[in-house]
């Protein structure tokens, strides 16, 4: 199980290396997207008038990029096509195949999560909130 999990963990890691537009890409969307949020929702108030506001914030900001996350599905695509046939001529477990797809992409989602939550937080003043905000935008696009 760890010689196959190190093996595909270093296989995709040298794929993300080697196709680095899915994660620009996904990374440019969300920019764009985290700045039109913030200067829609530009220096809200903390007053109780603003609770809306606030609240609205936060599903735009978590709902856009949930389904935003689409632009991986073509890279998704693609490389399902090979997990089948090297899942069918017995290459490799699943259990290791998505371990190391999911470690592997921590650290993209992590500096995707880090740059919109700077965005969104500074340019809503969001007081008081940014390792919430990061941990539940990290988590909901992980």
């Amino acid at each position: 199980f760890y010689k196959q999990f190190f093996q595909l963990a270093k296989r995709r890691w040298t794929d993300n290396l080697r196709n680095p537009l899915v994660f620009w890409v996904r990374a440019g969307m969300f920019v764009l997207l985290c700045a039109m949020i913030g200067s829609i929702y530009w220096n809200i108030g903390n007053g109780q008038n603003d609770i809306q506001d606030r609240i609205s914030v936060l599903f735009f900001t978590a709902a856009f990029l949930v389904f935003m996350s689409i632009a991986v599905i073509p890279a998704f695509i693609e490389d399902r096509a090979v997990f089948v046939r090297e899942r069918s001529n017995g290459y490799y477990n699943v259990s290791a195949h998505v371990l190391a797809d999911a470690i592997v992409s921590i650290p993209a989602i992590f500096v995707i999560s880090l740059v919109s939550s700077l965005l969104v937080v500074y340019m809503v003043d969001l007081s008081g909130s940014f390792g919430v905000f990061l941990a539940a935008l990290f988590m909901s696009l992980y």
